[in-house]
Formats: structure tokens, C-alpha cells, sequence
């Protein structure tokens, strides 16, 4: 049933075709028209790329100590490890907001040097993938101690242990293929 209702209005063909126009209405060809351009870029895309590792990093170690994911909940729509509220992980977004929104007046700068900016964002944005990645870190794991989930063992589903249980399987089936070969 929900399967059904979550491919009504995006499904793959759909999906490519918004791609195409997104990828279309962003003209890549004027970012790497000039090298100033497409360092500018490669500079604003940290702004977003180090918060996420930050993210990532400590949701893994600090949050859930290195124990792993359990891939099969990963898909599980419901009520499932990772649903978090209502499907969302508030606290995730709210750490990146705390990651980005501090470097935006530095990137906005660094497209338009006309704008008034301070010199303290100016210094802030050099740094902006490690200063985004400890912000964001430190928000989120900050904001688990606060308000905390329900941690289940990630491991064990139905009395089956995924992280050792997959790598079993797929080396007996490299063994099978490679009987066959």
C-alpha cells in the first residue's frame, strides 16, 4: 500500500526528466566557463558537503557508537528504526541548519564582493568545510543528549543477525559463481 502511494506522482521515467531540466536550468556550461567561477563553486558546495559529513560522522560514532546500520530498516517505511517523527529526523535538520546558516554571508561574499560582510564571516567562510563539519557534529550530538530516541539493537531483526548474515551469503555466492566460472 505504500509502496504504491510513494511512486504515484515520481516514479523513474518522471524522476529522469526533472533531472534533465534541473540539470538544464542550472547551465553548468557558465560554471566552468572561467576558472574563478568554478573555484567560487567548488567553495559554495563545501558550505553544504562539510555539515553533511558532520552529520554522518557523528550520528555514526558518537550517537550510535560504531555498531552500524541495519540496511534492512534503512527501507522499512512505519514504524522502523529510522523513522524518527513522522519519517523526519528534525534533530538532523536542525544540526545542518546550525551548520550552514553561519557560513551563507561568507559564500554570499564570495560570489558578490560588492555586498557589506564583516570581516569575521569573511575569516569564518576559509574554513567553511571543517567549521561546518564540527558545528554540525557537535549540534547533533548535542541534540540527542537533549532529546533523545529510542536506540534499538541495530543488528537483530527478526531474530536475525544482518551483519554477519550478509556477508556469509554473498560469499557463498561468489563461491557458487566462481564454481560455475
Amino acid at each position: 500500500m505504500y509502496a504504491d502511494n510513494h511512486y504515484r506522482y515520481i516514479n523513474l521515467r518522471r524522476g529522469q526528466i526533472i533531472c534533465a531540466i534541473l540539470g538544464f536550468a542550472i547551465c553548468p556550461w557558465l560554471i566552468q566557463a572561467k576558472a574563478q567561477r568554478f573555484l567560487g563553486f567548488l567553495s559554495g558546495y563545501c558550505v553544504f558537503l562539510g555539515p553533511l559529513v558532520g552529520l554522518l560522522v557523528s550520528d555514526y560514532w558518537l550517537v550510535r557508537k560504531g555498531k552500524g546500520y541495519n540496511v534492512r530498516a534503512l527501507y522499512q517505511p512505519g514504524n522502523s528504526l529510522y523513522w524518527y517523527t513522522a519519517g523526519f529526523n528534525w534533530r538532523a535538520i536542525a544540526a545542518m541548519l546550525v551548520g550552514i546558516v553561519p557560513l551563507i554571508p561568507g559564500l554570499a561574499y564570495s560570489i558578490n564582493s560588492n555586498l557589506a560582510v564583516t570581516r569575521g564571516a569573511q575569516a569564518y567562510y576559509t574554513m567553511a568545510w571543517l567549521d561546518g563539519l564540527v558545528l554540525t557534529a557537535f549540534t547533533y550530538h548535542l541534540l540527542f543528549i537533549i532529546f533523545p530516541w529510542k536506540l534499538e539493537s541495530n543488528s537483530v531483526i527478526e531474530g536475525r543477525d544482518d551483519i554477519e548474515a550478509v556477508p556469509v551469503e554473498i560469499e557463498a555466492r561468489e563461491e557458487k559463481r566462481m564454481k560455475e566460472i
